[in-house]
């Protein structure tokens, strides 16, 4: 019992000794870097010319790889157009006219749709065609009145601009079938912001439609009530995906000699998350169902982790950093060694706080 407790008393005293050792060491060697002694020469390491140019060179390169970030990925910066369905509608037609296609006509109802289905997903958190409960798109289209013959449906979340949404449905197969294809003639769009998969998230919904009626006037209005906030999506961390899902069936169709509404029966998702992924399937002769799911556009892969936005973040950070830091060091120097001072150093530290300061301001 004696011998357990002096071994232990040992044990304590030798960590006692570790830590008093390191915590010496720790300040002998700060005492180095800021402080003004004899044992460095009165010129702390912080300070010198070598640290001093090293702070220099690291504030330039920062700046030129946030200048080169902005020019490189030009999306990012203020001329990018907030995600609204105004801004999504206006890309979207644009596709559609530089091919010689209708533009498409604003449809109140499917955009009442699309608006909800896109609430939904913030609501329930999930990224898909079917809810988790198993609610489909067609569901949403049927509850707003709108009668379809064909319609379809483009989901995209985590972007930052209209342009990035634009480009990245573009680059998919699938969903640039259902932003170019003729057969549609009205389109809905959707906008939720949130949180979303731990980040600052825009869900994107865009619904398609022909009415079942060729001789169907749709509703259509010029101003769209939209949310125009655009958020900043920060170091995100989140991969940026969208989805297409498009059935071109008829609103109605014959079972058993009678006439039964079966847009959305019998549809099915898959959740992998493969880049693409294409399926088709026909019901009783007049339904086909075509899902395409594209998990990261081309023209995004480079900012999946990290934006042009957060780059800039960080280099605020940066700036800030090295100016309190040289102050901090500077203001040590000659306050503790006041009668031994040396004018190019403190020359040379002032330029690296103007330098600092500088680029916090232009920031």
């Amino acid at each position: 019992m004696r011998g357990s407790k002096q071994t232990e008393r040992a044990h304590k005293s030798k960590i006692r000794h570790h830590v008093a050792k390191h915590a010496k060491k720790t300040l002998t060697c700060a005492k180095h870097i800021f402080v003004p002694h004899e044992g460095n020469g009165h010129k702390p390491h912080a300070v010198r010319h070598r640290s001093l140019g090293t702070y220099a060179a690291i504030l330039v390169l920062v700046k030129f790889l946030v200048l080169s970030i902005y020019l490189t990925f030009p999306s990012n910066d203020l001329s990018a157009m907030a995600i609204t369905p105004d801004s999504i509608l206006t890309i979207t037609n644009q596709a559609r006219v530089a091919l010689n296609l209708q533009a498409f006509k604003w449809n109140d109802k499917l955009a009442s749709a699309a608006a909800a289905k896109a609430q939904d997903m913030l609501d329930k958190q999930y990224f898909s065609h079917i809810s988790p409960a198993g609610v489909t798109p067609w569901y949403w289209i049927k509850k707003f009145g709108y009668v379809y013959k064909y319609s379809a449906e483009n989901l995209a979340v985590h972007y930052t601009s209209a342009e990035n949404v634009q480009n990245a449905w573009l680059a998919s197969p699938a969903h640039k079938q259902n932003i170019i294809n003729p057969k549609f003639t009205d389109i809905g769009i959707g906008v939720a912001i949130g949180n979303f998969e731990n980040s600052p998230s825009i869900f994107v919904v865009q619904m398609f439609g022909k009415p079942l009626n060729d001789g169907q006037t749709p509703t259509t209005t010029s101003a769209l009530t939209a949310v125009t906030s655009k958020v900043s999506i920060a170091t995100a961390a989140q991969a940026k995906r969208t989805i297409a899902l498009t059935t071109t069936s008829e609103n109605k169709a014959k079972v058993l000699g009678a006439e039964s509404e079966i847009p959305d029966q019998n549809v099915q998702t898959d959740k992998a998350t493969s880049s693409t992924l294409a399926t088709s399937t026909t019901q009783v002769g007049t339904m086909q169902q075509i899902f395409g799911l594209a998990d990261k556009a081309q023209s995004e892969l480079i900012f999946n982790r990290f934006s042009a936005d957060d780059f800039n973040r960080v280099a605020h950070a940066v700036y800030l950093f090295f100016f309190l830091f040289v102050v901090v060091a500077l203001t040590i120097n000659i306050v503790i060694k006041f009668h031994i001072q040396h004018a190019d150093i403190i020359c040379h530290a002032l330029v690296i706080i103007c330098l600092a300061g500088v680029l916090l301001v232009l920031h």
